[in-house]
């Protein structure tokens, strides 16, 4: 039977020192019952004398969920220990490098990217409680995320480690175990440092997306002061439009962009637009329910023109954007939209930012929003969606022309009599 150690709801090092202390000096196996107040020491079976590493490992990987009502008393070991609050004890587990290559790198029933940031992230927490000889239970976990604070870092960074942790805990069968620690400390996080980050993306509005694709043709300038000849802008242009039609009409993500094959892209039944089949999404990872966007007007006409120049139709199974990875994607949509003179901080993700705000400008609704960039939860159109619909509200239709007062620009009878009275 495995030996279980219960630490009283003291301090962390005099729990731990007091932990050491029945382990050294008790020599026998335990049993904690979860939810009563007492230790029923199992006898007739010892252990032999501890040293401190053995000690150590006991005090890491040995701890058991137990709660403790207010005030009472446990007789542990012919040890009376007073208990002053609700104590909640879980049992710890070590990371295992071998188990994270073969249950998360390896795993491919998530995505390519998400397999790599959990496998990362569990890289980093495993090297961080290597170095204090700790294991990963909810006190541990908290540590770590105080430790990613004061590093400077952002609060997506501790609730991606989190995430990674209890998919972890999932594939090897664990209990989860992050638990009000845990919590505490991202909400300590979120309240020290909310504001740290690169923040959301900055929407790409339409008459910007139709700016890139009038500039997208000129001519640039070269780091080392040379410039672009004519035809080599003729020929990267052609990529560049098509590139913004299908991140912002078309709302694709960028691996997904990166993945697009001409295959994918059919004429619309209407002869006006352009049909994109997404073949395997962040939504839709198994193919299993189609994915199908819709680009029209000026967007389409720039994919058509790519497919015709490059010769896409003769070749279904070849990538509309050659070998270029979503990195990649995001650094030419963001060159070519400082080329066209936008101020703003363009990344891929602008696209469908900024197609879940123009929808919602012109008086779509979330489910229509949803469809359009298959979005499966309303929370983030709604979240990219905040400003635009602010303007479309409450205060916005009824709170106009002078507060709903027929007035020629100067100042209401009232406050001037306000004001007057107020000098007076």
């Amino acid at each position: 039977m495995t030996p279980f150690l219960v630490v009283p709801a003291v301090p962390v090092r005099q729990k731990a020192r007091l932990a050491i202390r029945m382990a050294l000096d008790s020599r026998a196996r335990c049993l904690i019952h979860t939810g009563i107040a007492h230790v029923r020491a199992i006898q007739g079976r010892s252990l032999p004398r501890l040293d401190s590493r053995q000690v150590l490992c006991i005090v890491r990987n040995e701890f058991f969920r137990l709660r403790v009502h207010e005030m009472s008393r446990l007789t542990l070991l012919g040890l009376s220990v007073s208990i002053q609050s609700p104590i909640l004890i879980r049992r710890a587990h070590a990371i295992d490098k071998e188990v994270i290559d073969a249950s998360v790198r390896r795993n491919w029933s998530i995505a390519t990217n998400t397999r790599r940031t959990y496998a990362d992230a569990l890289y980093r927490l495993k090297d961080w409680l290597d170095r204090r000889a700790a294991c990963l239970n909810d006190a541990s976990l908290a540590r770590y995320i105080d430790s990613l604070f004061e590093r400077g870092l952002a609060i997506a960074s501790a609730t991606m480690v989190v995430k990674a942790v209890r998919f972890y805990a999932r594939a090897r069968g664990w209990r989860c175990p992050d638990g009000p620690l845990t919590d505490a400390a991202l909400n300590r996080f979120r309240r020290g440092a909310g504001n740290r980050g690169r923040g959301q993306a900055e929407p790409l509005t339409v008459d910007e997306a139709e700016v890139i694709l009038a500039t997208a043709a000129t001519p640039r300038r070269y780091s080392d002061g040379r410039r672009e000849s004519v035809s080599r802008a003729l020929r990267r242009s052609l990529v560049d439009a098509a590139l913004v039609s299908v991140l912002f009409l078309g709302a694709l993500r960028r691996a997904e962009a990166a993945a697009l094959t001409w295959g994918d892209l059919d004429h619309a039944a209407d002869g006006q637009g352009m049909v994109i089949r997404v073949r395997l999404s962040k939504t839709n990872p198994n193919g299993a329910n189609p994915d199908v966007r819709y680009v029209n007007g000026p967007f389409a006409d720039a994919i058509a023109r790519l497919r015709k120049e490059s010769g896409g139709g003769q070749y279904p199974g070849r990538r509309v954007f050659g070998g270029l990875t979503g990195a990649s994607l995001s650094r030419r949509l963001r060159d070519a939209a400082t080329a066209a003179g936008i101020k703003k901080r363009i990344t891929a993700h602008s696209g469908r930012v900024g197609l879940a705000v123009e929808l919602t400008r012109r008086g779509a609704s979330t489910h229509d929003v949803m469809h359009a960039g298959y979005w499966k939860s309303a929370v983030m159109v709604a979240h990219y969606s905040a400003a635009a619909r602010a303007e479309l509200g409450a205060v916005a239709r009824y709170m106009r022309s002078g507060y709903g007062r027929k007035t020629t620009g100067s100042m209401p009878s009232c406050a001037r009599r306000i004001l007057a009275q107020r000098s007076a």
